[in-house]
């Protein structure tokens, strides 16, 4: 395994796009206020500290779980479907668990926990 490049707007993507696996954060349940109060507190905190971003919405923020590292383009529609089928079967059996969630880092592409 290595680690992954993160690309940037002016960076090449001759290698092509990646397929990605993202939980997506059900915003409306009051177990994640902590999560929606450290992102705004960390948020707000690099502001304070002069950083250039611009926070996003809530809901567009994710946990990524994994990625494919064979190109996207070359995945076609049959295989995405058999690995859709395949990781909603075997993420079907997991029961709910508790992520913490901390260590926040600032890269020029993103904000990271």
């Amino acid at each position: 395994m290595r680690a992954f490049t993160f690309k940037q707007g002016t960076s090449s993507w001759n290698s092509g796009t990646l397929l990605h696996w993202y939980v997506e954060v059900d915003w409306d349940d009051p177990r994640h206020d902590a999560l929606a109060q450290l992102v705004t507190d960390s948020n707000q905190a690099l502001l304070n500290a002069g950083f250039p971003i611009t926070p996003v919405e809530h809901s567009w923020l994710h946990i990524t779980i994994d990625q494919i590292s064979s190109p996207a383009h070359l995945i076609g529609q049959a295989e995405r479907d058999k690995l859709v089928a395949e990781v909603s079967r075997r993420f079907a059996s997991i029961a709910p668990f508790t992520v913490v969630i901390g260590s926040v880092l600032s890269y020029a592409s993103e904000v990271a926990a």
